[in-house]
């Protein structure tokens, strides 16, 4: 329930169209080999300090969900906002070194990528 709450919240934030200067919010899928779910939680927490560190991402602006697919291998999704269109086009070799070790962890599923990117719009609550 929580997590739905968090979904929904997450889609009630008003957001101006996206310009290539200004922020960019992108939908991740992370498709984590069975039994490295836990491996993954690490790399992927180092990763999440060091964006927060770097002043890259909106915090108020995230979603992490974890899931089981059809098949019941695990995967997980990311919805972040780069506060730039070009900062994941521009990172660090200590970020670089980092998705090396998340894509190491993931593996092609359902005719995706291990990781795979969308960048997407907020949108207001309809209601």
């Amino acid at each position: 329930m929580r997590l739905l709450l968090g979904i929904f919240l997450f889609g009630a934030v008003a957001c101006a169209q996206p310009s290539e200067s200004g922020p960019e919010t992108v939908h991740s899928l992370f498709q984590v080999k069975e039994g490295k779910e836990a491996d993954f939680m690490q790399v992927y927490a180092k990763a999440w300090a060091a964006y927060r560190r770097l002043g890259f991402v909106n915090p108020q602006h995230h979603v992490f969900l974890r899931a089981k697919d059809d098949a019941g291998k695990p995967y997980f999704v990311d919805v972040l906002t780069w506060k730039s269109h070009d900062i994941p086009d521009h990172m660090p070799p200590e970020i670089r070194q980092i998705w090396n070790q998340m894509e190491a962890l993931c593996e092609p599923r359902n005719g995706k990528r291990g990781i795979s990117f969308d960048e997407m719009q907020i949108v207001e609550d309809p209601r």
